[in-house]
């Protein structure tokens, strides 16, 4: 069998690939298996973590940004309750800022 130029169109580097696998031994076209679902364990493994890393980043920057917010509504004398309204901290949290 020959080879296909790297440059050929992708419909024929496809159409290689399913070629090449068809004369694979059984053996080697169920190890082609598990290397695939390998792979796409490994990249749904890799959105996971690349979305829970983004929402906890998100989750600690708000909080940083309401505890500056929170820091700067003290200044103005405003009620702790109306703060935490603004806010989202808990008055607790507030108590401590202004401590």
């Amino acid at each position: 069998m020959g080879r296909v130029l790297v440059n050929a169109p992708s419909y024929i580097q496809e159409a290689a690939k399913l070629t090449e696998i068809t004369s694979y031994t059984k053996e080697e076209r169920d190890l082609l298996d598990r290397l695939d679902r390998a792979q796409q364990t490994r990249l749904a493994q890799d959105d996971y973590i690349r979305v829970t890393t983004t929402e906890q980043v998100t989750k600690e920057v708000t909080k940083q940004n309401s505890i500056e917010f929170a820091k700067s509504l003290l200044t103005t004398n405003m009620s702790i309750e109306d703060i935490s309204l603004h806010t989202g901290l808990t008055k607790d949290e507030i108590i401590q800022l202004k401590e």
